[in-house]
């Protein structure tokens, strides 16, 4: 004989979308509990780790957004995942309190070139080196740069190397303006390419 039943079970169906740097969060909201919902719980995942809680949405209320503002300059993939948890309300009819999840909904946001235009390489400790700030870790990575004559004199696949105003790794280079050409590739297959220019010049 049964003595207590089990919630009716359902889903929640979460749908993500990106522009720039924020993360739009739609879902559809749990309808199957008696006692309703209380909160919904939103978890993230980076660089594939384990979800971390970031915030909460009090029912009826079914849609967030995350700013991403935080990825600037940082180590993370370009792909960032999120999955939902509904919390039944406290007056629960049947047992314990139950709490439902949705699909992971996953976004690939195209990453952000941030390109210095000057610098000042006198090794005096202070803007010596100039590279770009990307928003993630590309896949693949080209950082070139050219005199005004469209000779190469610098080159790297190193996100984390810089140009340190030499000429291909020895004297350094007269100061002038330069062009620069950054290739990179997400982990979505996705190909970003900057062109400009670099001022040099030595205080």
């Amino acid at each position: 004989d049964s003595v207590v039943g089990s919630n009716i079970t359902g889903n929640i169906v979460l749908q993500a979308n990106s522009v720039a740097l924020q993360t739009f969060l739609f879902w559809h909201p749990y309808t199957d509990y008696e006692a309703g919902v209380k909160t919904y719980h939103i978890y993230r995942i980076l660089n594939m780790g384990e979800p971390e809680p970031i915030n909460e949405v009090d029912a009826p209320d079914t849609a967030f957004t995350d700013n991403l503002d935080f990825v600037t300059g940082s180590d993370i993939e370009d792909e960032i995942c999120y999955y939902v948890v509904a919390e039944e309300n406290d007056e629960v009819f049947r047992g314990e309190k139950g709490f439902s999840q949705s699909n992971t909904a996953c976004i690939s946001v195209t990453p952000k070139i941030l390109m210095p235009n000057a610098f000042t390489p006198n090794d005096d400790g202070r803007n010596d080196i100039i590279k770009p700030v990307l928003t993630f870790i590309p896949q693949k990575y080209v950082f070139q740069v050219f005199d005004r004559w469209g000779s190469g004199i610098f080159d790297t696949t190193d996100p984390e190397t810089g140009w340190d105003g030499s000429v291909n790794g020895g004297g350094k280079a007269s100061e002038g303006v330069y062009i620069y050409y950054i290739l990179l590739t997400t982990t979505k297959g996705i190909e970003v390419e900057q062109r400009g220019e670099i001022t040099l010049f030595y205080p």
